[in-house]
Formats: structure tokens, C-alpha cells, sequence
């Protein structure tokens, strides 16, 4: 009885798709919308609980970003689609395996996509190498070059730098000093 007050002092909430139960009450639709970022490394099933809760969605992601990761095996997968009868052609789009929120929204007759075109985050080298290799060369990069933080005697770009360094253990892992340096 107290949501309502609670939601007009706070309006808009931050959670991840896997801290949400602890975190708001299972209400439906009791958001106006949620948007989800980087959608494409979401599953599908985590996503559920954000997307119960809200009257619509928004979702932002990027097919050619990371996807999510899984320590399931395909024959699992398949398995368990089976179980559930997912097994036709169609329904294979909901594999937890091949599957991402973002792919799945993509993929869904009536929703269009929208390219964000601009790119702001990386040196002229390292953007390019990405819009060519990915994104057909659709991308504006429009990176501030001279807010951009090169380490001294470095030109923007991708470089390789080799570090012969010795691994020593340590009893929470391993570290290797002077790649770490």
C-alpha cells in the first residue's frame, strides 16, 4: 500500500537483472518502463524478473559487444528445450545457449532497431578497426581526440607492447608484475 508514495519519491531505480528480487517487491507493470543496457550479454530467463515489473521495455544492446556467458552445455540446452517442448524452428529463438536479450528483441516482428551511429569512446584507430572489421563502416566516430588520456610517448591506437614477466603465486591467484606495471 505504500508503493505508490514510495515510487513518487523515487521514480527511477538502478538494479542488475540479478539483484532485483532482494531489491523490489514482485509488483507488476509497477514501473512505466525499464531499460535495459548491454542487453546483448543479458540471458533471456534473468531478464524476466525487470521485465515482469515494467509496462514496457527498452532495450540497448549490441550484437557485435560481448554476449552473455554460460557454463551449460549445448546437449543441456537441448535437453532441456526439449523437455519444455521448445523445439521447433521458430521457438529455437529462446536458446539460452545462442540466445541474448538483445537478439531476442531484435529478432521480434514489429520491433526496429535503432543504429546509434555516433561513436565518442575510442581513439580514431581502435573505432575504425572495430566500424570497418563489424559494422560495415556505418559508424561516425566523433571522439574528442584531445580529451582522450595516452600514456606518454604513445600515439592513439591499438599497440602491442611485449612484457616478458615472471608469474608469481599468490594465495588468492596468480599475478605477474610487470604485466601488471
Amino acid at each position: 500500500r505504500n508503493l505508490p508514495k514510495l515510487l513518487w519519491h523515487y521514480p527511477a531505480w538502478a538494479v542488475t537483472n540479478l539483484s532485483i528480487a532482494s531489491r523490489i517487491p514482485l509488483v507488476p507493470g509497477m514501473f512505466d518502463i525499464a531499460i535495459i543496457d548491454e542487453a546483448s550479454q543479458c540471458d533471456i530467463p534473468s531478464a524476466i524478473p525487470i521485465l515482469f515489473r515494467a509496462k514496457r521495455a527498452g532495450v540497448v544492446g549490441d550484437r557485435y559487444q560481448l554476449s552473455h556467458t554460460t557454463n551449460l552445455s549445448r546437449a543441456r540446452d537441448n535437453m532441456i528445450c526439449r523437455a519444455h517442448k521448445i523445439v521447433s524452428l521458430r521457438a529455437q529463438r529462446f536458446s539460452y545457449i545462442d540466445t541474448s536479450l538483445f537478439d531476442l528483441f531484435a529478432e521480434t516482428n514489429g520491433v526496429n532497431p535503432i543504429w546509434l551511429l555516433d561513436h565518442y569512446r575510442c581513439a580514431f584507430g581502435i573505432a575504425e578497426y572495430a566500424n570497418q572489421t563489424f559494422y560495415g563502416s556505418r559508424l561516425r566516430i566523433v571522439t574528442a581526440a584531445d580529451r582522450l588520456r595516452i600514456p606518454a610517448g604513445q600515439e592513439p591506437g591499438i599497440h602491442w607492447s611485449e612484457i616478458n614477466s615472471t608469474i608469481e603465486g599468490r594465495t588468492n591467484g596468480c599475478v605477474a608484475p610487470k604485466e601488471a606495471e
